[in-house]
């Protein structure tokens, strides 16, 4: 009986220190990470409020002087910074429907429009109502075709092309639904071909980076 008391004093004389060892450990570890994003020292940047969306919408009505008129297809992708400020790519397409009637004479055709932008806009306020500006630069494709049907003759019309355009934009953001005026500003040689639209799109899809 004796004996096994002395064993168990032993023990615990043997025990207590590691355990007050182990505490002092775990006091001085540092804290589990919780995965939240914490500023640096000083020695780097830090973007705030930058993401990523795809917005995607229809242009209608279009219009062109001086008769054609139709619709078309926007997809906006465009990373944004804090301060409603967004830079990206734009991609359009439009197809235009043209009658004239002139006497005995009828001229029908068909205009096809499409480009590839680079893109800013800028978005004031922060609320659910939204106004925004936006300015897009870049290279327009297009296709012509039509005819002329007279009491004499009868002409078709076919030809195409590419020219340096842009596309101003102002409007206004409720949610993820903008509504905005836009025009495509076309210089195609030594004139200028304007295209006016109204654009409804929204936004189909939205990430943080």
């Amino acid at each position: 009986m004796r004996f096994t008391i002395v064993i168990g004093c032993l023990a615990l004389m043997t025990i207590l220190p590691a355990v007050s060892s182990a505490e002092e450990v775990l006091a001085d570890a540092p804290p589990e990470d919780s995965g939240d994003l914490v500023a640096d020292d000083g020695t780097g940047t830090v973007l705030d409020n930058v993401g990523f969306h795809v917005r995607a919408g229809v242009l209608v009505p279009a219009y062109m002087s001086p008769n054609f008129f139709g619709f078309g297809a926007v997809v906006d992708k465009l990373v944004t910074f804090g301060g409603g400020f967004g830079v990206g790519l734009r991609i359009d397409a439009a197809a235009l429907y043209g009658f004239a009637l002139d006497g005995q004479d009828v001229s029908v055709g068909v205009r096809g429009l499409g480009a590839v932008l680079a893109k800013g806009e800028y978005t004031l306020g922060s609320g659910g109502v939204q106004p925004m500006v936006g300015l897009s630069a870049g290279m327009f494709a297009a296709m012509v075709m039509g005819a002329d049907v007279g009491d004499e003759n009868v002409g078709a019309i076919a030809g195409g092309g590419r020219a340096f355009g842009l596309a101003p934009q102002i409007g206004v953001d409720l949610g993820s639904f903008r509504i905005a005026a836009v025009s495509y500003l076309i210089f195609a040689g030594s004139h200028l071909e304007p295209v006016f639209g109204l654009e409804l799109s929204g936004v189909v899809r939205r990430f943080a980076l």
